[in-house]
């Protein structure tokens, strides 16, 4: 029987469950004194921080504070062009 911890999709299932325990910790901590910040984010956080950096030239910096996030989030989202926010017609 081969080993459970070399299963792809039971590999990918841990690594979910791990991400999902991290996103509730840090939602469970999010404005207590100490926090770093937050790190996941939904689509529209994702929107406003590229609409920030790339239409109104906001730094990674200014936006991490303004928006509580964790130091580098910005960045992880790549450079300016990489990722962006797309134009919604109505």
């Amino acid at each position: 029987m081969p080993d459970p911890r070399t299963n792809p999709a039971l590999m990918v299932l841990d690594a979910r469950s791990k991400i999902q325990d991290e996103a509730d910790k840090e939602f469970l901590e999010a404005g207590r004194r100490g926090h770093a910040g937050r790190q996941f984010l939904d689509v529209s956080q994702i929107r406003q921080i590229l609409v920030l950096r790339d239409q109104r030239g906001v730094k990674a910096g200014e936006i991490e504070r303004q928006l509580g996030l964790k130091a580098g989030v910005v960045e992880r989202l790549g450079s300016s062009g990489v990722v962006g926010a797309s134009q919604q017609e109505s």
